[in-house]
Order: C-alpha cells, then structure tokens, then sequence
C-alpha cells in the first residue's frame, strides 16, 4: 500500500498558484498606466509568468497596465491578481 499515497506539497494545498517559480530582486521598477502616468515602486520577486510588486494601497490601480524593470531589462503588460496593504501581485499577460 506505500508508494499509492504521496504527501501534499505546499503547491499541492492551493495556497501555492504560482506557474514559475519566484525570484527575490528588490530592485525598482515603474508601473505604467498610460502615455502620461506611471507610478514608481520595488520589484520584491519577480518570474517568467509575473511579479511581487510593493507600491501602498492608496495608490489606484487598473485592472492592466504595463510593468517595467529596468535591471532586469524587462516590459511586460500585466494583470492585478492580487493585492493587500503595501504590495500586489501580477500576472504577466
């Protein structure tokens, strides 16, 4: 009967939705909302299917914009999946 039977991972108990896997960076970034507004925040990880951003909640957001990371000579057009106080974050679309 051992081997049927396999442990749940942390991605198995859909708290994990992640499709890549996250790296730290902690670098700036810009979020661009148009050709006339952007607003500056921190990239706190970041992967090839999206982003942990840190920008304050009182910041109002669309539901797409685009996300530029300029060490990690990324633009990418982005999607809102997530966000509490002092962070968010993004699908890559």
């Amino acid at each position: 009967m051992f081997g049927l039977f396999r442990a749940k991972s942390h991605r198995d108990s859909g708290r994990e939705r992640r499709q890549a896997e996250r790296v730290p960076v902690r670098v700036p970034a810009t979020i661009v909302i148009s050709k006339d507004k952007s607003l500056p925040c921190r990239t706190m990880n970041v992967s090839t299917s999206g982003a942990k951003l840190d920008l304050p909640r009182d910041r109002m957001l669309p539901s797409e914009f685009e996300v530029v990371i300029p060490a990690r000579k990324l633009r990418r057009r982005a999607k809102l999946v997530w966000r509490n106080e002092d962070s968010l974050g993004v699908q890559f679309i």
